[in-house]
């Protein structure tokens, strides 16, 4: 990944973007002080001198999934445990151990390996300030430079070109009254063109971000993928012009609004996680070149008219190495609660970024936790620590997103089943996460179980 110029923005996560020279990391930060509101933090270090279908058409595999669910979250650690802190305060200690969550525990200060990385997260936020590092703004690129083989050039031709007085009339100036939310670099309109067409239009505030998702989107055509219907570079202004989703994103649906038919089923909820994982896996397996999306998220799930859910926001998106142990990041990027700890630790970009993502949307998807929420104390909390304790003891539905109808005999089995797939997902070793394609067909006979029932 290239360093690119980031910009502040915010969605419903508070999106933030910085960059922390090695200096400035200590070996380990506490659990920072004081109330705090959730937020999510896409994060770009630099690396330690320590370390060296088509259409709806996805072929299925033959390949047996996994038999049974791999736990490695509550053994292997990716970061050194911390001494006990004392706080001088108030005379506590708080016992940093690296172990997962006891359901029966409340209020536990014990902390897993993800929420010591969310610790040292949460205190880099603290560190940007007057002293901070500066941006390296690049050159400006045009898309003419940026897409140098004939082929990229020939389709953006045969792409649609909007004319920036076009979006201004369309937006109303990119008024807050057609403004529907945030992108990791930019702001997201509703717009009605010319003609009646209802699209989305991404406002990017980094002329690299827009050139580095033009040039994703390009090559993407899947049913479970937003559809890019045209671009606009004018007058130092950047812009993409998606498909409209009436439905809004997930997340709106998960954490904010009361009543949607997302809320009334679980059966609902399987189909809008099916069509979520043929997404990614299209982008994995069927992509040319293949793609890693890097910042799998409900928010960056999109659902039309018809609820069919589209993955959305290729701005870190990164075209899959061919050797993916060779290939080593010199920063990374993504979302806290998303952000796969393995990554975090060695650098290394591999498909199963975004199979751990995945896995905390269907967290989200059981429990109606966001993926980083505050506990009972106001406190933060992971939703991988909170939830996966539960689902390794057969405790699911103690955890169940209560919104939801308790679900049927039939939906009971299948919800236990996607737990155990979600669980899978989030291990801390990649190694034992399945392959979307895995994924795509436990969710398949999950689907048609649920369906047929």
């Amino acid at each position: 990944m290239e360093l690119f110029s980031p910009a502040r923005s915010s969605d419903s996560e508070n999106y933030l973007e910085i960059v922390i020279p090695n200096s400035s990391i200590p070996h380990f930060f506490p659990l920072p002080n004081g109330p705090t509101t959730s937020f999510s933090i896409p994060i770009i270090f630099p690396p330690t001198t320590s370390e060296t279908e088509t259409e709806d058409g996805c072929s299925e595999s033959n390949k047996t999934p996994r038999a049974e669910t791999q736990l490695s979250y509550s053994i292997v650690p990716l970061l050194p445990p911390a001494r006990s802190q004392t706080e001088t305060d108030n005379s506590s200690s708080d016992n940093y151990e690296i172990i997962p969550t006891d359901p029966s525990i409340s209020a536990s200060p014990r902390c897993t390996i993800r929420t010591v990385i969310f610790n040292h997260l949460t205190e880099f936020l603290k560190l940007k300030s007057s002293n901070s590092p500066k941006f390296y703004h690049p050159k400006k690129n045009s898309i003419l430079s940026f897409f140098s083989a004939a082929k990229d050039l020939i389709e953006i031709i045969e792409r649609k070109q909007f004319p920036l007085r076009m979006l201004h009339k369309a937006t109303n100036n990119f008024s807050e009254d057609h403004k529907i939310g945030k992108g990791c670099f930019g702001s997201v309109y509703r717009a009605t063109l010319d003609g009646g067409q209802e699209v989305t239009i991404k406002r990017q505030g980094s002329a690299r971000a827009f050139l580095i998702e033009l040039k994703a989107l390009f090559h993407l055509n899947h049913k479970n993928v937003a559809c890019l219907v045209g671009f606009c570079e004018d007058s130092n202004e950047y812009a993409l012009v998606y498909e409209y989703m009436k439905n809004g994103t997930l997340h709106d649906h998960l954490h904010e609004l009361q009543s949607t038919p997302l809320m009334s089923s679980w059966t609902a909820r399987i189909k809008v996680a099916l069509d979520i994982a043929r997404g990614i896996e299209y982008l994995h397996v069927y992509a040319v070149p293949q793609i890693i999306h890097h910042n799998i998220k409900s928010s960056n799930i999109l659902l039309d008219a018809t609820w069919t859910a589209k993955v959305f926001d290729f701005c870190l998106s990164e075209k899959a190495p061919m050797d993916f142990k060779s290939h080593h990041l010199d920063c990374v990027a993504g979302t806290i609660g998303y952000m796969d700890p393995e990554y975090f630790s060695l650098r290394q970009l591999t498909t199963k970024i975004d199979v751990y993502s995945f896995g905390v949307v269907l967290l989200e998807m059981l429990s109606g936790y966001k993926a980083l929420h505050k506990n009972e104390n106001g406190e933060q909390r992971l939703i991988v620590d909170f939830i996966v304790p539960f689902i390794a003891q057969d405790q699911i539905h103690r955890v169940l997103d209560p919104k939801v109808p308790p679900p049927t005999p039939v939906e009971r089995k299948a919800v236990a089943h996607v737990g155990s797939l979600a669980v899978a997902c989030v291990s801390l070793k990649g190694r034992d996460r399945p392959s979307m394609t895995e994924i795509v067909n436990n969710l398949m006979r999950v689907w048609v179980q649920v369906i047929g029932g």
